[in-house]
């Protein structure tokens, strides 16, 4: 590999290194807003008062949303990072660009509504690995995209399926006023 395409790659991957870090602030803060419109909700419906629980309810249950979307946003990362990190040990630059490049490329999107300023610097990134393809004259032909494709997809299923069970794990279940009639 080109000595200035490794340097390149080894500053994508700390710009990666750093969004994780990142993210992980912001799931925390998620987490912890998260807690606290659950306790209101709690001492809302234990005070009668369901209109202001169910407010906090709703608003908790959007919180958890964009929890899920910045946590399987930083698995997806992290498998990116891991992924480039091998390609600059191994030399398999051309499957791990691609796969990485789909995968940033995917996650921006949704990324962008939870956390813009995140999505901003995601997109930077996807610029340089873009750049660094055509650098490395990485082509993608029409069976090694597919291949590509389908790797970068499962890779967002496994982050996607890892986020939903840590938020099903991490955050409490809002109360309804239901049980609390009980």
């Amino acid at each position: 590999m080109r000595e200035h395409l490794r340097e390149k790659l080894q500053k994508v991957i700390i710009r990666l290194h750093t969004q994780i870090e990142r993210l992980k602030r912001e799931e925390y803060k998620m987490e912890v807003r998260e807690k606290e419109l659950i306790s209101k909700a709690t001492d809302s419906l234990a005070s009668g008062d369901n209109n202001r629980a169910k407010v906090y309810a709703n608003e908790a249950a959007e919180v958890r949303k964009a929890a899920k979307v910045i946590f399987s946003s930083q698995i997806a990362l992290e498998r990116v990072a891991l992924r480039l990190e091998t390609a600059l040990d191994i030399g398999d630059l051309a499957a791990s660009l691609g796969s990485s490049f789909g995968v940033i490329k995917k996650i921006v999107g949704p990324l962008s509504e939870v956390m813009p300023e995140a999505s901003e610097e995601m997109s930077s990134i996807e610029e340089e690995v873009e750049s660094i393809m055509s650098e490395a004259e990485v082509v993608s032909s029409p069976v090694t995209s597919q291949a590509l494709s389908s790797e970068a997809e499962e890779i967002m299923k496994e982050a996607e399926a890892l986020a939903e069970s840590r938020v099903k794990e991490g955050f409490p279940e809002p109360p309804n006023s239901e049980a609390s009639k009980k």
